[in-house]
């Protein structure tokens, strides 16, 4: 009697077991209240089979197999939804479960003897277990692949993160060397604005403590000029401070104007001329256009002062009975103006600064901060600029302004 009791005890457990479990995975589709249905009905029905005996639960069979069938049917349909909302897995529910019930409709006939056989529903529920254990092989298998999907990526993650970890440690590497280079031609900036400041203060001192003490007559014309000079030569490094910071800043104005580049280089050519011609040095002027309409806008009065900036520098730098050479020529949609000289030349490692506002030569006689300058308004103008030099021939300073 207690093992016939058991025999359906287990039954309801299982079964209110499974309920349970179906709803676990298909919340969505399975109603709660089916669910607390199908616990509360194998659980009363379960204090039922306990209390009583067999010969009296035994006459409710009809009504347990009603309603495990109708409670089959419903999870049939749940499984049904699951698979049209293309729930994980819902397919091999529904095929072993499909199995399963066909195998419970057989036996609940088979022990009402309306057919004839063997119990198939040990059969039904090994398939069961099987389309179970089929899905959790699919389950492990795409964990297993996406395991290595993901490996896979964290793998390119590291590499490209090395990869990232070292330019950004070289690019600061590179950053602190500029900065390092900077801060050294801050220094140079510094010297060499005090020695191009300290120079003439000390020429204009040592005349005037001249004239102070009687050195020097008092009111000579011939100090008074030197003194005049000093100051001029003072006012014009200055003014070209001035003029480097605000053109940096972009506060310096700019007037472009449409401007024929042939009349306009010949004209600065003519009124040049003769200051080079009489410092003892040859002053060419070579239009490799022949006369071709080119216009470009430039600011006419900030274009002479690139020109005469570099003439000086050039002039400075080459001996008498040198030669200087202005020559005009089109490349593409520019026209390319050079100013060539037979002088010193610069070191090939001194070219990539000659530029640079803290630059200075150390062959130099003067702050170079004309040519800093000159790169400032030919960038405004759109176009570029830049050298050529070989030490002990000369050096070829040209910039590009766009045609229009």
């Amino acid at each position: 009697m207690l093992g016939y009791k058991l025999e359906y005890l287990a039954q309801l457990m299982a079964w209110g077991s499974f309920a349970l479990f179906v709803r676990t995975l298909y919340p969505q589709e399975m109603n709660r209240w089916a669910c607390w249905a199908i616990l509360l009905f194998c659980s009363g029905y379960g204090m039922f089979v306990g209390l009583t005996h067999p010969h009296i639960f035994s006459y409710t069979m009809l009504f347990f197999q009603f309603v495990i069938i109708t409670s089959f049917f419903y999870l049939i349909y749940v499984f049904i939804s699951a698979v049209i909302n293309r729930r994980r897995g819902a397919a091999f529910h529904i095929l072993g479960f499909s199995v399963l019930s066909v195998a419970l409709m057989f036996d609940i006939l088979f022990y009402n003897q309306v057919v004839s056989g063997q119990p198939l529903l040990y059969y039904g529920m090994f398939f069961y277990i099987f389309m179970q254990a089929l899905h959790l092989s699919v389950l492990f298998a795409e964990s297993y692949t996406r395991i290595e999907d993901l490996s896979g990526q964290l793998r390119l993650l590291n590499t490209n993160l090395d990869e990232k970890v070292k330019s950004r440690t070289r690019e600061l590497r590179e950053k602190n060397e500029d900065l390092n280079h900077m801060q050294t031609l801050r220094s140079q900036l510094l010297m060499n604005i005090s020695h191009e400041l300290g120079t003439p203060l000390t020429s204009i001192r040592g005349y005037v403590k001249g004239m102070l003490d009687g050195v020097f007559p008092r009111g000579d014309d011939k100090y008074m000029q030197l003194v005049y000079d000093k100051t001029l030569l003072l006012d014009h490094f200055i003014g070209d401070l001035h003029d480097l910071s605000k053109l940096e800043n972009r506060q310096l104005s700019f007037i472009f104007q449409d401007e024929n580049i042939c009349l306009f280089l010949q004209h600065l050519y003519e009124e040049y001329e003769p200051e080079i011609s009489k410092s003892g040095r040859t002053f060419i002027y070579n239009d490799a256009l022949n006369d071709e309409y080119a216009v470009a806008q430039i600011d006419t009065i900030r274009m002479e002062q690139v020109f005469s900036n570099i003439l000086s520098n050039a002039r400075k730098h080459t001996p008498k009975n040198g030669a200087i050479t202005v020559k005009l020529e089109k490349e593409k949609a520019n026209a390319v103006i050079s100013i060539i000289d037979s002088g010193d030349g610069i070191e090939e490692d001194m070219i990539p600064f000659i530029f640079d506002r803290f630059y200075q030569s150390t062959s130099s006689n003067g702050f170079g901060i004309g040519l800093a300058i000159c790169k400032e308004i030919i960038e405004q103008h759109n176009g570029a600029i830049g050298v050529q030099s070989e030490l002990g021939v000369g050096s070829r300073f040209y910039f590009k302004l766009p045609l229009q």
